[in-house]
């Protein structure tokens, strides 16, 4: 279960993304991904984390390279909260284009018929209804370990009556 409920695990944040373990891993160590929280031993991910992860994977999935996405983060990770979720990025032909509204928006597509965009607040909102299945699997996390508590608690109880019998004051003689 999760320390936090403000935060994720990496199992979480690889449900809720569709980014694997090893791409995680690999994001940060090369500091494309950088955790808006300090958090040790175990990385735990913010909303914001999260979110721009699961961008990440969808940039990736267009074809994007790992070098033109740190410029992406790079100018992402100045924003937060509702600067972020009013954030869209636009593919035209190739360039991408940060807009954080409807004339940044008409001025990169200029006219262009075809382009790709990328919302923040929709992103945002897809994360949200995929929380469903993060607290699902919090719950059977809790439901499991509640089990082996039980079931060890259990056995201890069973082994206590005959380890008492082979006590040296009960032994007969």
């Amino acid at each position: 279960m999760s320390a936090n409920s403000d935060t994720f695990s990496t199992g979480e944040v690889k449900v809720l993304t569709g980014a694997t373990k090893r791409q995680l891993d690999w994001w940060m160590q090369t500091g494309l991904v950088i955790l808006s929280e300090a958090t040790a031993p175990k990385r735990r991910y913010t909303f914001e984390d999260t979110l721009k992860i699961r961008t990440l994977v969808k940039l990736r999935q267009l074809g994007y390279s790992l070098p033109y996405l740190r410029k992406i983060i790079a100018r992402l990770s100045e924003l937060s909260g509702s600067a972020l979720t009013d954030t869209q990025l636009i593919d035209v032909n190739g360039m991408l284009y940060v807009c954080h509204n409807w004339r940044e928006v008409e001025r990169a597509t200029n006219g262009q018929m075809l382009w790709t965009t990328i919302a923040f607040a929709a992103v945002a909102k897809e994360l949200r209804l995929k929380l469903s299945e993060v607290v699902v699997l919090r719950s059977e996390a809790s439901n499991t370990k509640i089990k082996q508590e039980s079931s060890a608690c259990k056995m201890q109880r069973e082994r206590r009556p005959q380890d008492e019998s082979r006590s040296p004051t009960s032994r007969r003689i």
